[in-house]
């Protein structure tokens, strides 16, 4: 009899400690961080924007990789110009969505060379930035969307000559923009 009492204790203590989780003291950790980033190229309702002389036309983020996770990348390039562009550096510009006109960071590549003949467009890869190493996302914890616009700032011409931005980013330019239309009725 005492056998059997004492295998029902222990079959009942055992199961009650499964059904009961063991809690361990642990640090409060970092508020979880909700926000989203568009990537663009340079926005084309900017003011003088059609003066740039190379304009990034296509981006991308993101690549199948684990390590291409966050990696932006400028994907096509079109020269506005009559002279062959051998060389460029490209700026990223993150803006917060509230507020367009307004860079909170922005930063510039190495001089990347190219072979970008007159009014020629080209597919290209050149990287811009990984987002998780953007300052701001490393230092707080942001609560809104961005976007990162990629733009051309400086050009190497293959006659030795250049052209280099100095007033990047600029303001959108209401005007050029599409008027909204009202749906009808």
């Amino acid at each position: 009899m005492k056998f059997l009492i004492s295998i029902l204790l222990i079959t009942s203590f055992g199961f009650s400690s499964l059904s009961t989780p063991i809690r361990k003291h642990t640090e409060p950790s970092s508020p979880p961080s909700y926000f989203g980033v568009a990537v663009a190229p340079y926005n084309q309702f900017r003011a003088d924007y059609d003066l740039l002389p190379v304009q990034v036309v296509g981006i991308r983020g993101g690549g199948p990789k684990e390590e291409d996770k966050f990696k932006i990348e400028a994907t096509r390039l079109k020269n506005q110009t009559a002279k062959t562009i051998n060389g460029l550096r490209l700026t990223w510009f993150l803006f917060s969505a509230a507020d367009l006109n307004v860079a909170l960071d922005s930063r510039q590549t190495n001089i990347t060379k190219i072979d970008l003949k007159p009014f020629e467009k080209v597919d290209s890869l050149i990287f811009v930035v990984y987002i998780n190493q953007i300052p701001l996302f490393k230092t707080t914890w942001p609560g809104n969307d961005f976007l990162l616009e990629v733009a051309v700032n400086e050009v190497l011409y293959d006659d030795g000559s250049s052209w280099q931005a100095t007033d990047l980013p600029r303001e959108l330019d209401r005007s050029k923009m599409p008027k909204r239309t009202s749906p009808a009725n």
